[in-house]
């Protein structure tokens, strides 16, 4: 079982910035990659797989959901979440109210405002 989180993106230093304001840098890794190619791991790496908003930027979509499989454990699990532009306000409050920085905040309201 692997204890280390690994943090895969194209967007490093958002992630290092996150690493630190959550307090996770002792207990990350981050991975520079594109979820375009290949992910940079073995066959049955991990438990879990999380997702969050960048399924719309994906261009093969099935190459990446395939990818995903390849690298999680028997019985892995996978989360993708990703917002519409018109996503219901309620909905957003709650991912506002659960996030706990301000840079984060301006991301997500930054993405969801887009036209």
């Amino acid at each position: 079982m692997i204890n280390t989180r690994l943090l895969l993106s194209s967007f490093g230093c958002i992630l290092r910035i996150a690493a630190e304001e959550y307090r996770l840098v002792d207990r990350t890794q981050i991975v520079i990659s594109d979820a375009t190619k290949a992910f940079p791991f073995e066959n049955i790496f991990f438990n879990a797989v999380f997702s969050n908003g960048s399924l719309h930027e994906w261009s093969d979509p099935v190459a990446v959901l395939n990818d995903i499989s390849r690298v999680l454990n028997t019985g892995g699990r996978f989360f993708i979440s990703d917002l519409k532009r018109n996503t219901n306000k309620l909905i957003l409050y709650i991912f506002k109210s659960m996030t706990k920085t301000k840079s984060m905040k301006q991301g997500l309201l930054t993405f969801v405002n887009k036209e």
